[in-house]
């Protein structure tokens, strides 16, 4: 399971994982996490990934099911600094083509707040 924690940065929370997101357990736990954070939070959410080594299916159908809940509520998902292995495995199901990718944290501040 990855380690998972938050901080704000400007009006975006922001949730880093590290390590991997491999089985549906971890991918449970993940959608709990982030789904408490939106029910409790108003702004934009970016999930730093520059430091997670592998995620799965089910990891990536909940990164999905967050970036539809936030489109709903005229939000934004961001992915930050996912590695090329990562990255290939959400360009894959097409998630790039929902979900802006930025490098690094810095990438945030050009985005509409």
């Amino acid at each position: 399971m990855a380690t998972l924690t938050f901080r704000r940065v400007h009006s975006w929370n922001i949730l880093s994982l590290v390590g991997e997101i491999q089985t549906f357990a971890d991918a449970a736990t993940l959608r709990s996490v982030l789904f408490d954070r939106l029910a409790r939070e108003e702004s934009h959410l970016a999930l730093d990934l520059s430091e997670l080594a592998y995620i799965g299916s089910s990891g990536i159908g909940v990164m999905a099911q967050v970036q539809q809940d936030l489109e709903k509520k005229g939000r934004s998902l961001v992915l930050i600094g996912a590695n090329l292995a990562v990255r290939h495995l959400l360009e894959i199901v097409s998630l790039d083509r929902v979900v802006l990718f930025v490098d690094n944290v810095e990438g945030l501040k050009a985005l509409p707040a």
